[in-house]
């Protein structure tokens, strides 16, 4: 069965691409091409509601509250993942490379494709956004020189504070 943006947002199955105005576009989860790559192992609150401002008052000489209409915020949403690569020389470089996509705060947002594999189908969603923080290890995370795919890795913590929650779709 091929897949279509009619059916949600991708998480972890999809490709994550930022997009600032000073960056090429940085892709987070693009399995298909080998290494370096960026792995996610969990999203949070990509998948949750945003924000909700809930506007009331209390009832002048009774009890209980008067409700007014309240509106939407934005959603903060963290990815946690790792860098790998094929060896400790090029660990460091997709890390300054990650740093270099993510830390340019004079753009005031970016915005966050998330595409299916190319064998997988079309149409994809998106979420403008802020990064909010990126904290890199400096710690291998795994120690054992046999691990698959590589024993370079470097773990992550990404989070973009989504501006008004919204997953836009795009066929």
């Amino acid at each position: 069965m091929t897949y279509t943006s009619a059916a949600g947002p991708l998480g972890l199955q999809g490709r994550h691409t930022w997009w600032a105005t000073s960056s090429d576009g940085f892709t987070m989860n693009d399995l298909a091409y080998g290494l370096p790559v960026t792995y996610l192992d969990r999203i949070s609150g990509l998948f949750s509601l945003p924000e909700y401002v809930d506007l009331r008052d209390p009832v002048i000489g009774g009890n209980g509250e008067v409700i007014y209409p309240g509106f939407s915020r934005g959603k903060t949403i963290t990815y946690e993942g790792r860098l790998i690569t094929v060896d400790g020389e090029g660990l460091y470089a997709y890390r300054w490379e990650m740093l270099q996509a993510f830390g340019d705060r004079t753009n005031l947002e970016g915005t966050m494709n998330i595409t299916p594999h190319p064998t997988w189908g079309t149409g994809y969603w998106s979420f403008v956004g802020r990064v909010l923080t990126l904290d890199i290890d400096d710690e291998y995370l795994v120690q054992d020189l046999g691990v698959i795919p590589s024993p370079y890795q470097l773990h992550f913590i990404l989070s973009i504070r989504s501006k008004d929650g919204a997953l836009t779709q795009h066929p």
